[in-house]
């Protein structure tokens, strides 16, 4: 799920093929106008409505929820596991610049812990993949292979 425009669907789609990821629906943003906007919904309540709407068609799934701390993710992430604590399980904030997050996001941040959900701000997926060995989540091997694969890209730059 992401608040990308459909137009770049088939982008995505080659994405997701060449890292082998699985395969699953793929919910991208309607771009329509409005009178008071350029967008049908803005873009935290697009992301908790489509969340909300994934837990409700598939009742028995957990996620782990993965975003942006440019966008207003922080606070749509929030809100599911406000309503769905025991369905999260994690939260992953990529935060390339700590120095520039704002205090509400890192003040919102901290309310994670209330509902049991597991939150972290990462530099890149390596951290988010180290993480979630130490939950459960992945095995080292694979976090291994995403570290090599940071690494990789890192050295490509």
């Amino acid at each position: 799920m992401s608040s990308s425009p459909w137009n770049i669907y088939d982008l995505i789609a080659e994405f997701i093929e060449i890292n082998d990821l699985p395969k699953g629906p793929v919910l991208l943003k309607d771009f329509g106008l409005r009178d008071d906007r350029w967008f049908k919904s803005g873009h935290a309540s697009y992301k908790k409505d489509r969340i909300e709407a994934i837990l409700k068609t598939y009742p028995q799934l957990k996620l782990v929820l993965i975003g942006d701390s440019g966008q207003h993710d922080v606070y749509a992430y929030l809100e599911i596991a406000k309503s769905h604590p025991d369905r999260v399980l994690a939260v992953y904030i990529r935060d390339l610049k700590a120095s520039s997050r704002s205090k509400e996001i890192t003040i919102a941040a901290k309310e994670f812990v209330d509902y049991g959900v597991p939150f972290m701000f990462v530099e890149d997926a390596a951290k988010a993949a180290n993480h979630a060995v130490t939950l459960g989540l992945v095995s080292e091997t694979a976090a291994r292979n995403v570290e090599h694969s940071v690494a990789n890209a890192q050295l490509a730059k």
